[in-house]
């Protein structure tokens, strides 16, 4: 699923301009360029990189200090060198929100109000519920609905695939599921198959009007990937 929770925070803000923005244009350049003051097309892949770490940030309200540590850290482990202060990624998380500011306004404040008299419980698209229990923490209550949809989202998905007349459990099958994502393990030669049904299943409309939040429904694009070792997967266009 591609930039899974940031389209469904986007969606929880009630930010259609913003929902539409990932379809036209690359977001995590967008955000480097606010945050940055750089124009979008000079943008390079390492400050993109930090782009789409601070994008996710905002959404979740995430402390500066918590934010700077695992830009810091993650790129470490990605091989990007990037070190950036605490300043600035306070000032940087500012300029995100000026540049989408419902997310603070509507989503933010509308998600706390709601928990706080649901009793402290919040109830996603897909009717999980989540009651916080102690301390409220503004973090755990931002991330919690668009934290639990993709995992639901594709496992309902797998399901529907299953039923699927064509489906052949002797050919496919899923070996590895990940937070956004399934990995199959595909009889060689019918990989293509299977391309049309997982993208359609995967690609289904989520309902939201049953949501804590009720908004409309949201379409989230997947992108598959085909070869023979993990690590040297192409995507199918």
């Amino acid at each position: 699923m591609r930039q899974a929770e940031a389209r469904i925070t986007s969606l929880l803000a009630n930010d259609l301009e913003a929902v539409e923005e990932f379809d036209k244009i690359d977001v995590y350049k967008k955000a480097a360029s606010l945050c940055m003051n750089i124009a979008i097309e000079d943008i390079n892949e390492d400050q993109r990189y930090v782009g789409k770490k601070l994008r996710l940030a905002f959404g979740y309200g995430i402390a500066k200090h918590r934010a700077m540590l695992d830009i810091n850290s993650e790129s470490k482990k990605a091989g990007i060198d990037i070190n950036i202060s605490e300043k600035d990624t306070g000032t940087y998380l500012e300029r995100l929100h000026a540049g989408y500011p419902k997310t603070r306004t509507v989503y933010h404040k509308e998600v706390m109000t709601i928990c706080m008299r649901d009793k402290r419980t919040l109830t996603s698209p897909f009717g999980r519920k989540r009651t916080f229990y102690g301390s409220l923490k503004a973090e755990e209550v931002y991330a919690n609905i668009p934290q639990s949809i993709p995992p639901d989202h594709i496992r309902q998905a797998y399901f529907r695939m299953e039923k699927d007349p064509i489906w052949d459990p002797t050919e496919i099958r899923v070996i590895m599921e990940k937070h956004d994502a399934l990995n199959y393990l595909v009889r060689r030669g019918k990989e293509h198959k299977y391309i049309p049904i997982i993208a359609r299943e995967f690609e289904a409309p989520i309902d939201f009007s049953k949501c804590s939040l009720p908004r409309g429904m949201l379409k989230i694009p997947c992108e598959i990937k085909i070869g023979t070792d993990y690590k040297e997967m192409a995507v199918v266009k």
